[in-house]
């Protein structure tokens, strides 16, 4: 059975561990800049052909900051640290992770004062037992 909270804090934990990137879940708790992290639960992969008990977790992600260079940044620092990264997940055997949607453009956000940007992308982490 897929088990995504410990893959979705393994890789909160793993960008939170770069002094130059502050992550959330779910929501922003801070100024930024900042990245947001918004996982789904994890799907079995899983077939009647292939049985395994591999994991995988997609992991969409918003790049928030208050000027597009800021927005832009952040984005850069999160695509360093997580391209083909194999974050801990206690039991499992990570693979490196993906870019599963490369970077939209940049939006502006003028509901908040000053205005945020953010740049969204996803990722992808899977994992199979130890």
């Amino acid at each position: 059975m897929a088990d995504g909270f410990p893959h979705a804090q393994a890789v909160l934990d793993y960008l939170n561990a770069d002094p130059d990137i502050t992550a959330y879940l779910g929501s922003r708790d801070g100024d930024p800049p900042c990245v947001v992290l918004y996982p789904d639960p994890g799907a079995d992969e899983t077939s009647s052909l292939i049985p395994n008990q591999d994991v995988v977790v997609f992991i969409p992600l918003h790049a928030v900051g208050v000027g597009p260079e800021q927005a832009l940044w952040v984005m850069d620092k999160v695509r360093a640290r997580l391209s083909f990264a194999k974050p801990t997940v206690t039991g499992r055997n990570v693979h490196p992770m993906w870019q599963e949607q490369a970077p939209t453009p940049l939006q502006r956000d003028d509901d908040v004062q000053p205005p945020l940007f953010t740049s969204f992308a996803e990722y992808g982490i899977r994992s199979s037992p130890a």
